[in-house]
């Protein structure tokens, strides 16, 4: 990042341009003082003339670097204070409901909501991605159920994802359904004769924010190990907070 590399280089021009004056500033009143002062002493100056080398620096840093690039900070960066919509991952106790029970219900939440989808609210905000160029990001929502979906789809040189996000307020925004459309290239998109490799569709049934069941393009549960449960209900986190949490409070 730019900002960043010009920070490290003021650093160290900084510390030491500060350093060498207080030093030659040392060394004038040495030769004037030199029978009064010890050798502790001399030390003692030295540390002092560090120490306030690396403050004087970082400070002038900081000014430069709000100065310069107010807008340089990154969206993972960001305080998540900041963020209009802000998942909630607190896990109080184990789910402790019929599993088979809640994956049905929550089935028939997603047809219906799909169903009503297109009667319904929509906002759109472009957010950024790490790799690539923006996306943008479909908000369609229900004030009246506190229900709302969030659409998008993200490219890259290797592949493509498409997401949907359902969540519920109540009061705090927590995800019910997650659904993730992975593609993959053979090579990346801008070679010829690039070729779609794979497609995995999956469907991530969550009860008390935490994952308790995966589901394949068809809507039948598969067996997947704790360790993968964990590492998708840790990417499904990851991935809202990285997008969906790019969409900001107007203040």
């Amino acid at each position: 990042m730019l900002s960043l590399e010009f920070g490290n280089s003021l650093f160290y021009v900084f510390i030491g341009t500060v350093t060498f004056l207080l030093l030659l500033l040392l060394y004038k009143i040495r030769k004037i003082a030199k029978p009064l002062w010890s050798l502790q002493f001399w030390l003692l100056w030295v540390l002092i003339t560090l120490f306030i080398s690396v403050l004087t620096t970082m400070m002038a840093v900081s000014y430069l670097q709000d100065t310069l690039f107010p807008n340089s900070v990154t969206p993972e960066e960001s305080s998540p204070t900041d963020s209009l919509y802000v998942l909630d991952t607190t896990i109080s106790l184990k789910f402790q409901g019929d599993t088979n029970q809640r994956i049905n219900e929550t089935i028939k939440m997603l047809k219906a909501f799909d169903k009503q989808s297109k009667n319904l609210k929509k906002d759109t905000f472009t957010v950024y991605e790490k790799t690539t160029e923006g996306c943008e990001i479909i908000c369609i929502y229900d004030k009246s159920v506190n229900f709302m979906r969030f659409d998008g789809t993200l490219n890259s040189e290797m592949g493509q994802r498409e997401f949907k996000y359902y969540l519920i307020r109540e009061p705090t925004l927590k995800a019910y359904l997650v659904w993730f459309k992975d593609v993959f290239y053979d090579k990346p998109m801008y070679q010829k004769d690039m070729r779609i490799r794979e497609t995995i569709s999956t469907y991530l049934i969550i009860a008390d924010n935490k994952l308790i069941g995966v589901l394949d393009e068809k809507l039948i549960r598969k067996k997947v190990s704790q360790s993968k449960m964990k590492e998708l209900e840790t990417d499904a986190r990851n991935f809202f907070k990285d997008y969906i949490g790019q969409i900001k409070l107007i203040k």
